[in-house]
């Protein structure tokens, strides 16, 4: 059985994945959720008290308005979305032009890409949409204004695609608006133009609702823009900084829609590898002999894998330890070992580099 944390399109999308690869997934959604059922996939509505145990044996203790549960289960897939905050009402959110493909107008249309917080996937959104709006409205002049463009890679084909249409992009920081009127500052040439929009189209605000409380309740941590912390990058691209926690949905990073369901799948397959092979990894060891409990280790490690024990030494876990060799190297006592993190392996390693290099 694998735990799925959230109610959203991520969390269907990984329970979908995790029954077509033979597994069985266990929902949890928070009481204040809305959620849509899934046939062949078991529901509980409730808190997570605790999440314990390793990858491949965990037990979660979930509380319901009449009772404390508890499920054994191999892995978690952590599949929470971010929500939008409220809105203005007289404007139409990107959001929900996202969910309508029947926008009508002849006149101009403006797309303010201004949020306080702005996404790379807002952007591309933006872009597609207003070349879509075009092409069903041959004749409406469209404005995006936004700081910067941020449409990267292949999808710079988009926005030049959309320069070729006519939609005409402003950069700018500067923006009054007054009786259906707006007042636009260009920023490179400091140009200022007027423009009657007939319909604007905002780029509202994304919040990541009860991260904390999952972040605590799994053992994980968060960025300081409230989003989930990524694991170190060996373990990656869906892992969390806990062994056996994976992570999809704009909660842990923006995702345009159609990434949406690559990363909840990715997650729920390596949810699945890893539900069926117990932790098998190296991680660091203390050796108490050595440890002079300075707490170094606790200090830096960035995943909170050791803490001090009951005999006052240093004791890391295996669960949540990384392997980034990080307190290895800086612990004064020598007193910590990870295979191939020591200093000995790691002199050895340049010694071979330069090696290579004078030969």
């Amino acid at each position: 059985m694998i735990l799925i944390a959230g109610g959203g399109k991520s969390s269907e999308i990984a329970a979908e994945e995790i029954i077509h690869q033979g597994e069985v997934p266990l929902r949890l959604v928070l009481p204040e959720e809305t959620f849509s059922p899934l046939e062949g996939v078991e529901t509980v509505k409730g808190r997570l008290l605790s999440f314990t145990g390793m990858q491949g044996d965990f037990l979660a203790e979930i509380e319901t308005d009449s009772e404390v549960k508890k499920f054994n289960v191999g892995a978690a897939v952590i599949a929470v979305d971010e929500t939008p905050k409220a809105a203005d009402s007289n404007c139409i959110t990107l959001s929900s032009v996202l969910e309508n493909n029947s926008i009508v107008c002849s006149g101009t249309v403006v797309i303010m890409l201004d949020a306080k917080k702005p996404s790379r996937s807002s952007h591309i959104i933006a872009v597609e949409k207003a070349i879509e709006i075009k092409d069903n409205n041959p004749d409406c002049r469209i404005y995006i204004i936004t700081p910067e463009v941020r449409t990267f890679g292949l999808d710079e084909l988009e926005y030049c695609k959309a320069q070729k249409k006519g939609i005409i992009f402003i950069r700018a920081e500067n923006i009054e608006r007054s009786s259906g009127k707006m007042r636009v500052t260009d920023s490179p040439s400091g140009k200022v133009l007027d423009i009657m929009p007939d319909l604007v189209i905002t780029d509202e605000e994304q919040e990541v609702r009860n991260a904390a409380f999952w972040a605590k309740a799994f053992s994980i941590n968060l960025y300081e823009d409230g989003h989930f912390r990524l694991g170190n990058v060996s373990r990656g691209p869906v892992t969390s900084m806990r062994n056996g926690i994976f992570l999809c949905g704009t909660a842990s990073r923006a995702l345009l829609p159609r990434e949406m369901d690559t990363s909840a799948r990715a997650a729920a397959t390596r949810a699945v590898t890893a539900a069926c092979n117990p932790l098998a990894v190296d991680s660091a060891e203390v050796d108490e002999e050595k440890c002079a409990s300075c707490m170094t280790c606790v200090r830096v490690c960035l995943f909170h894998a050791p803490s001090i024990n009951e005999r006052g030494k240093s004791e890391i876990c295996r669960d949540l330890c990384q392997a980034c060799g990080l307190c290895v190297n800086l612990c004064p006592a020598s007193a910590i070992s990870l295979k191939g993190s020591g200093r000995v392996e790691i002199i050895s390693a340049v010694d071979d580099v330069l090696r290579c290099l004078h030969e």
